[in-house]
């Protein structure tokens, strides 16, 4: 690859149709927050194909989150005699 290929830079337009997000619009919001690569070219944002192809990396692998740990019961020691009731009562109507 020649130095020109490697510099060449592309409009968000195009880059969003590659990238294949939903609106250049909203490409341009990632850049700008900075989620996404991109240059600035006097007041335009352009894209090379190596940020084309971290964008579609980035976009390709969500995080998967694990599953929510469960929350402890409450631990009695402390409570009023009536938040005991009250959750002495709670503790019935999930039973039953």
């Amino acid at each position: 690859m020649t130095n020109a290929d490697e510099t060449r830079t592309h409009a968000l337009d195009y880059a969003a149709e590659r990238i294949g997000c939903r609106s250049e619009d909203w490409l341009l919001r990632q850049v700008r927050a900075r989620k996404l690569p991109a240059r600035k070219v006097g007041t335009v944002w352009r894209m090379t194909d190596a940020d084309i192809a971290e964008a579609i990396h980035r976009l390709a692998s969500p995080a998967i989150l694990p599953a929510p740990l469960p929350l402890p019961a409450p631990d009695e020691r402390g409570l009023t005699p009536s938040s005991r009731r009250r959750l002495a009562q709670r503790a019935r109507k999930s039973v039953a």
